[in-house]
């Protein structure tokens, strides 16, 4: 059975390597709002829909026009993942899956997806456009090739990697055993074959602080509710 995972390593980028990021993300970033603009628009006025393959297509003209040459500097394949994840965002909208796509902002968190051309090897990544390597900490081997990978950056001001693979995942073995489990108050569970697991009862552990913590959010809530008027206003009214 073939699997899809991800696996996530921090990246290190030198100043002038995050400022290629940095371009990276405004232009992924623009053309994710420019094209959730186009599709507003045109359902406001011919009430249809766009899709990936069209906005895909207009986005190769879009490239060739005055004032747009900026985006060759920027990987292709970034641009049409951006266009793909528009186009999944308004599928789950449709239906009714997560709320209307909302326009990208340079203050959230910013990532970036590519296809092709990227790499990783003892802890250096290369991706296209980049003519230097990034210093990355992987702390565990891939189990296949990567399809894509994913650069992004936190709102803190770190970096990550993240890759997906795709894999055969061999079956466990099928086994004969047969087990019965019963769960209860004074013993968490008691299985069939005799084992005993007891209840660490852990509300009962942490009932008097969680008392205390309720303690103090009641309180809260009535300053907030009943702010209680100053002295000094008190004896200016009196």
């Amino acid at each position: 059975m073939e699997i899809q995972k991800g696996y996530k390593f921090r990246i290190y980028p030198t100043k002038e390597q995050e400022i290629f990021l940095s371009n990276q993300f405004g232009g992924v970033r623009f053309i994710y709002n420019y094209f959730l603009n186009r599709r507003k628009e045109e359902y406001l006025i011919n009430k249809k829909s766009s899709s990936y393959y069209k906005d895909a297509k207009y986005l190769t003209e879009l490239k060739q026009q005055d004032g747009y040459e900026w985006m060759n500097n920027i990987d292709s394949q970034a641009l049409q993942q951006s266009l793909r994840h528009l186009d999944t965002a308004y599928n789950m909208f449709f239906r009714e899956i997560c709320d209307f796509p909302q326009f990208k902002r340079r203050s959230n968190n910013q990532s970036f997806t590519t296809t092709q051309g990227f790499g990783i090897e003892d802890n250096i990544l290369y991706i296209p456009k980049l003519k230097t390597l990034i210093k990355i900490t992987q702390d565990r081997e891939l189990p296949s090739k990567p399809v894509s990978v994913t650069i992004s950056k936190t709102s803190s001001g770190k970096y990550y990697a993240s890759f997906t693979c795709k894999f055969e995942q061999e079956p466990l073995p099928k086994s004969e055993n047969k087990i019965g489990i019963d769960l209860g108050i004074k013993e968490l569970v008691i299985t069939s074959n005799g084992d005993h697991f007891t209840n660490p009862k852990l509300t009962k552990q942490f009932q008097k602080e969680l008392t205390h913590k309720q303690r103090k959010l009641s309180k809260k809530k009535e300053r907030i509710e009943k702010p209680q008027q100053s002295k000094n206003r008190s004896s200016k009214s009196s």
